[in-house]
């Protein structure tokens, strides 16, 4: 069986339907209907619903737009190439909800010579990802895919035995490498719950579990007898971006970065998408200029899955200049920048603030906010021998993290790489089944 032997016809060959669906208007109590969103598709091509939108759609719309198992739904528009294309197969179970989808997808029917679990393999295939890098087109910062270039794109159509051949090889095969990746994820949960608890008892308890503690009045408990309860404000300067003008934003290498909340990951400052201001426009705003050691917090969803967008600014990150809706913290009164980090990454800063998140549009935290909340604050080298001890601790944790991260990513390439090939014939699936 080799990808020579198969016909590669267009899509649009084998589709009884190809078409978009409805947002609809907000919902009115009678006749709504679920719709399901892009958002609700990972780029593993499967489902995570966990909390779809009630909208209203006109009878007709409704009914059209329902899904049914066996459809195809295909992500037509975002920001991300990652996501763009991410494909998903409605099982019995998405049907039962009697949904519709959003007008950011594309449903695909196809008819009965292309087998639909196949026709989703392929969509997961290098051999399709690489046409639609090449067939969408960009507007607005988004990457998008038309109805006609989803039916133009190419893929191997073999017997319909052939395709099922392909489909349980691929089904059992890709089942123990997803197996393989919810263990590591499930591993890198627990050991992120590690470092999470490392942390929280250094920062709370210190390292000598003989001295005297008292109740601190917060939501840190009892901490050691010596230490002292402050507002953040009273041991960090705090300072909130300046509303550099959009239209001056520069792109090339000579003007100063601007960090932006975009840059601001968890722990990492991310310069993928740089905006810079002119030099010679950066009269007057040393004040904004960040430092090496400043530590900056995202202040619009300062809070994300993966915790909270906190990062320490290094000397590649320099010279930067710091925009609004970014927090700047520079340690003063005999605190330390590093043990600040260590305690605004934990679960009780997290708990603090999630609670705050202000605006409809763009839920976003407030300086003063930030300067309220209450840490606590042991000796200046207390904090010093504190960070030293998480620092020693923490490498080794994040050591295991990385090399499970690696583990999960290798087997992602493994899984796209075994997928290309069975969908494309390149490998002899009838040796692995049986035939």
């Amino acid at each position: 069986m080799t990808q020579a032997a198969w016909p590669v016809l267009p899509l649009k060959r084998h589709l009884l339907r190809n078409d978009g669906g409805f947002w609809g208007d907000e919902p009115v109590g009678e006749n709504d209907t679920l719709v399901l969103r892009s958002t609700e598709q990972t780029a593993e091509g499967t489902w995570a619903i966990s909390d779809p939108a009630w909208r209203h759609l006109p009878a007709l719309r409704r009914e059209v737009s329902r899904l049914r198992a066996g459809d195809l739904l295909v992500t037509k528009s975002s920001g991300s190439s990652l996501h763009l294309g991410k494909t998903t197969f409605v099982t019995a179970d998405e049907e039962s909800l009697r949904a519709g989808f959003s007008n950011f997808m594309q449903r695909l029917r196809t008819d009965e010579d292309l087998v639909t679990e196949f026709a989703w393999y392929a969509m997961r295939s290098r051999f399709v990802r690489d046409q639609i890098d090449l067939l969408s087109t960009t507007s607005t910062g988004l990457a998008n895919l038309t109805a006609s270039a989803l039916g133009d794109l190419v893929i191997p159509v073999p017997t319909v035995s052939e395709q099922r051949m392909a489909v349980q090889f691929l089904d059992r095969e890709t089942g123990e490498i997803d197996a393989f990746i919810r263990d590591q994820e499930e591993l890198i949960g627990l050991l992120q719950e590690q470092r999470a608890a490392t942390i929280s008892h250094a920062v709370t308890k210190g390292l000598n579990p003989d001295a005297p503690r008292v109740q601190s009045g917060t939501a840190w408990g009892k901490i050691p007898a010596h230490w002292r309860p402050a507002p953040l404000k009273h041991v960090a300067n705090l300072l909130a971006g300046f509303p550099f003008a959009s239209e001056v934003f520069r792109h090339d290498l000579n003007s100063i970065s601007l960090l932006r909340g975009i840059n601001v990951g968890v722990g990492e400052i991310d310069w993928t998408e740089r905006v810079g201001w002119p030099r010679d426009l950066s009269g007057g705003l040393s004040v904004y200029d960040l430092k090496d050691g400043d530590l900056v917090l995202g202040l619009d969803r300062p809070v994300i899955s993966r915790g909270i967008r906190l990062a320490r600014m290094c000397p590649s990150d320099l010279p930067a200049l710091l925009l609004q809706r970014v927090a700047r913290l520079r340690a003063t009164d005999g605190a330390l920048n590093t043990f600040l980090e260590y305690v605004l990454c934990g679960a009780e800063f997290r708990n603090y603030i999630e609670p705050l998140f202000t605006g409809v549009s763009v839920p976003h935290l407030s300086i003063d906010q930030l300067g309220a909340f209450v840490i606590p604050t042991p000796p200046r080298g207390e904090q010093s021998a504190i960070s030293s001890y998480l620092e020693s601790e923490l490498q080794l944790i994040d050591a295991s993290i990385s090399d499970a991260n690696a583990a999960v990513e290798l087997s992602r390439e493994r899984r796209s790489a075994l997928i290309s090939a069975a969908v494309t014939g390149k490998i002899d699936v009838r040796e692995h089944v049986g035939v």
